[in-house]
């Protein structure tokens, strides 16, 4: 079984290292994917180097991925109300399978350079 991408061309699943493997086959992630909504992310925010997408989710969540284009790290500070995001929602890192917080305060973040930080957005 093979896993391609144009960055990276094929890999046997099998042989391929820990990380690469763990990004493929985070549930989390793919259960954002195969959301049963159907809806597709769209962008909120195109800066210099960096972008951010928001999605709709089926139960109410939101996904929400920023996406570091530069080729340093990068410190990220939102303010979720100007992306009109109440501030009751609790945050999971997709990445890291935890809680990072909840919506009341701005999120913080540093961003490896050309990483992705994904989060979802729900309620309890």
């Amino acid at each position: 079984m093979y896993a391609c991408s144009t960055a990276n061309g094929c890999n046997a699943i099998n042989s391929m290292n820990p990380v690469t493997k763990n990004i493929l086959t985070n549930q989390e992630a793919i259960a954002i994917d195969q959301d049963v909504l159907g809806k597709q992310g769209y962008k909120i925010l195109d800066e210099e180097n960096v972008e951010i997408f928001m999605k709709p989710l089926a139960n109410g969540d939101t996904a929400i991925y920023f996406f570091n284009r530069s080729d340093d790290k990068m410190n990220v500070n939102v303010k979720w109300v100007d992306y009109t995001i109440e501030n009751n929602f609790f945050k999971t890192d997709v990445w890291l399978h935890k809680e990072v917080g909840t919506t009341a305060a701005p999120f913080i973040a540093t961003i490896a350079k050309h990483h992705v930080l994904l989060l979802r957005l729900h309620k309890k």
